[in-house]
């Protein structure tokens, strides 16, 4: 996937990083036994999108020509 986002020119979001970075532990994020996101998985992805918008509002600007 990383290929064909980067050739789309379609960020790639780090969770993972993210969630160190805030001292989040990765295993509270989704079931036990189970790699889905759980409800605070899914707050924490939305977070995470959230944040990266805000620092990169240039993503958000309206495409001319399309």
């Amino acid at each position: 996937m990383r290929p064909l986002a980067e050739r789309l020119d379609i960020p790639i979001l780090d969770q993972h990083a993210w969630l160190q970075e805030r001292s989040i532990d990765p295993m509270s994020v989704h079931w036990r036994h189970d790699g889905h996101w759980n409800e605070r998985g899914h707050e924490v992805a939305a977070e995470m999108i959230v944040d990266y918008l805000r620092t990169h509002p240039q993503i958000c600007a309206r495409r001319t020509g399309s």
